[in-house]
């Protein structure tokens, strides 16, 4: 199966957000770790879309911030990653 055409990844992206948004708000830990073990872990920050809510606020506005900050400290991962990968 092809995941780079435009509209199926975007679509899977999109996807992909809901299901880490519904684990954030049920605190599924175990989800995010199994996910941050394995290399599709980026694709956590990738799926979001600038108008959708982060997954860290999600967490913490459930009541979850050690949830919250697990994704934070992920996320700002991500971003030096990313940032570095572009500036090559």
């Amino acid at each position: 199966m092809v995941w780079c055409l435009g509209g199926v990844k975007t679509q899977a992206l999109s996807l992909f957000y809901v299901i880490a948004s519904t684990a954030a708000k049920l605190n599924a830990m175990d989800f995010f770790r199994i996910i941050f073990s394995t290399q599709v872990g980026h694709s956590v920050f990738k799926s979001r879309k600038d108008t959708q809510t982060p997954l860290e606020e999600i967490a913490r506005e459930n009541g979850h911030e050690e949830l919250a900050r697990l994704l934070e400290q992920k996320h700002s991962m991500y971003v030096a990653t990313h940032i570095d990968y572009i500036n090559c």
